[in-house]
């Protein structure tokens, strides 16, 4: 799950609280900012897809984790 702003954070954060659940707090932060990754995982997205088409994109996508900085290097990404 993508946390998209402040009032998604602490919304959820809550949520979690009232409901029992245990948090956590970690520094989970990658070595990029985080404006960066995500600018970058979009574009090894948009050419994943244009590689493989929507159908692979499908397979892809439910494959679980993906190493976005070493597919970036692959694709020359910067």
């Amino acid at each position: 799950m993508k946390i998209k702003s402040n009032k998604q954070f602490w919304w959820r954060l809550n949520h979690l609280k009232r409901n029992g659940g245990e948090i956590t707090v970690t520094d989970r932060t990658p070595e990029m900012d985080v404006k960066d990754f995500n600018r970058i995982e979009l574009l090894v997205n948009k050419r994943v897809r244009w590689e493989i088409g929507s159908k692979g994109m499908e397979i892809w996508n439910a494959c679980g984790y993906k190493d976005i900085p070493t597919l970036a290097k692959a694709y020359g990404i910067k």
